[in-house]
């Protein structure tokens, strides 16, 4: 009756162990799973974190790179004649023989340069400006308010009017017109007398003329 009793006994601190064991470890395993799961880095935090350090990183790059780009292409005014360039004297200025555009002046360019009267920018010869001269009565070309041109025209007055006979100015082809005998007498058509006249078609009528011993 007493092994009995002992055998009990012992069955029962050794089943008290074993739970006590099992819990302790059922605990421990659930903590440390616990821990673990804890621990454990979320991959979308990752990412995110990961792709704000890019983002700086590629815009630290584009400052660099923007920070030392050169200036674009050649430049008119830098000083230096590049491929198309006609001249580059170092500046700005329209007016000292090389224009802003680096380009040689000349007459029809728009730019008003040293012994130039004018320059309208166009090569227009019926206009107020011709060659970069103004138009004036005998250049040679028909300008504004002009009916003709004594360089070009014969029947055209000194001031580019058409010659009309019976005006009575002796002008242009015209011989005389009306009492204008354009200061000649009979003598200076080698008579000795008598009256010098004009007739209606402008030409000098000699007939009233006379040489002695007739006069």
């Amino acid at each position: 009756m007493r092994r009995c009793g002992l055998i009990a006994a012992l069955l029962g601190a050794c089943g008290g162990d074993s739970g006590t064991g099992g819990s302790d470890g059922s605990t421990s395993a659930g903590t440390s799973s616990s821990s673990t799961s804890g621990s454990t880095t979320d991959p979308a935090d990752s990412s995110a974190t990961g792709g704000t350090g890019s983002s700086e990183g590629s815009e630290a790059v584009s400052d660099a790179s923007s920070s030392t780009d050169p200036l674009p292409g050649p430049l008119c005014g830098d000083g230096t004649m590049d491929l198309g360039e006609e001249c580059d004297d170092d500046n700005l200025v329209d007016h000292d023989g090389c224009t802003n555009a680096c380009a040689l002046p000349v007459c029809g360019d728009g730019i008003l340069q040293d012994g130039e009267a004018c320059d309208d920018g166009n090569a227009d010869v019926t206009d107020a400006c011709i060659t970069c001269v103004f138009a004036f009565c005998g250049d040679g070309w028909l300008g504004p308010g002009e009916e003709c041109d004594p360089a070009i025209d014969d029947g055209c007055t000194d001031a580019c009017d058409i010659v009309v006979c019976g005006d009575g100015v002796a002008e242009g082809d015209e011989e005389c017109d009306g009492d204008d005998l354009l200061g000649n007498d009979c003598l200076a058509f080698e008579f000795d007398d008598g009256i010098l006249a004009c007739a209606d078609d402008c030409t000098i009528d000699v007939s009233a003329c006379c040489s002695a011993p007739i006069c």
